[in-house]
């Protein structure tokens, strides 16, 4: 992933997001917004304002497998990075 990307990071939980917000300074990314509210993350996807979802694991990315799957489809489709550290996922 280059410089100037925006990049949201989803975590519900208060320590994750440091966490998280750590682990972007580690990489560059200066353009990080942190929220807890997951449908703030859809509709940033949605209307394009986002290139790379940080978040610290799959919980709240979905209610279920199959919402699971849409949702990672979903970013996919948009060119959306999914970024889950603590998981090996490191699609940017």
């Amino acid at each position: 992933m280059v410089q100037g990307v925006i990049v949201m990071i989803y975590a519900p939980r208060g320590p994750d997001s440091n966490t998280l917000a750590d682990y972007a300074s580690r990489r560059g990314w200066d353009n990080v917004r942190a929220t807890g509210d997951f449908r703030e993350v859809v509709r940033a996807v949605r209307a394009g304002r986002v290139d790379a979802v940080l978040c610290f694991g799959l919980r709240g990315l979905g209610k279920s497998l199959p919402e699971l799957a849409s949702m990672i489809r979903e970013l996919a489709e948009r060119r959306v990075s999914l970024v889950i550290p603590s998981l090996g996922i490191v699609d940017a």
